[in-house]
């Protein structure tokens, strides 16, 4: 199954309404509503645990958008990926594209896998670390 996102405006539109900060990651160059010039883009979705922002009536997530205006291309149909496993944590140096099945190696086991086999676990630190998985 596709992963599917919305479609980001043009990147002159984007660098237009947003600019990329050290400590808030995105904030807006222009007012628009609530959402004062200088102040930080987005709100935390507690659906996804990701930082959304709405932008002409449609909701981007904030990650893509950066990871857009630092690389000044789009990501295209890659998911980005917070290297740090951090969802919220979207300064540039800490995003990189990846495909699905890339998010799902690199993705931290919390739960206990539900079939034996050997797992990859604790990935995000940067170790080396398999589960294996005999008795059920």
């Amino acid at each position: 199954m596709p992963v599917r996102f919305n479609t980001l405006p043009p990147l002159h539109t984007l660098k237009k309404h947003f600019a990329l900060d050290p400590v808030h990651h995105l904030v807006n160059k222009t007012s628009r509503g609530r959402a004062g010039a200088g102040k930080p883009a987005g709100s935390f979705d507690q659906t996804s645990g990701r930082v959304r922002v709405n932008f002409h009536g449609t909701r981007y997530m904030r990650a893509r958008i950066v990871w857009a205006l630092a690389n000044s291309r789009y990501p295209g149909t890659m998911t980005i990926d917070h290297i740090n496993g951090i969802k919220t944590d979207d300064r540039p140096e800490n995003l990189r594209t990846a495909t699905m099945s890339e998010q799902r190696i690199n993705a931290v086991m919390t739960a206990r896998p539900t079939s034996r086999g050997i797992y990859p676990y604790n990935l995000k630190s940067g170790e080396k670390r398999f589960k294996v998985v005999i008795n059920q």
